[in-house]
């Protein structure tokens, strides 16, 4: 738990998902997680920023690239 009161965010790492590739999906979903926390998001925008959200949590990097 963080001092805001918020569980940690710790996203899985992906098999054969490379450490750069990790901490920088890792780092986007943690800004994604804190901007919905926060309500940073208006409707249109949370719908985008969760769609984003789904895909990086369960494709990775990589995967969304191709």
């Amino acid at each position: 738990m963080e001092a805001s009161g918020w569980p940690r965010i710790v996203p899985k790492r992906f098999q054969g998902e490379d450490l750069p590739s990790y901490r920088t999906r890792s780092a986007r979903i943690e800004e994604l997680m804190t901007g919905f926390r926060m309500g940073r998001y208006g409707r249109d925008v949370a719908e985008q920023r969760e769609r984003e959200l789904v895909r990086l949590q369960e494709f990775g990097l990589e995967r969304l690239s191709a």
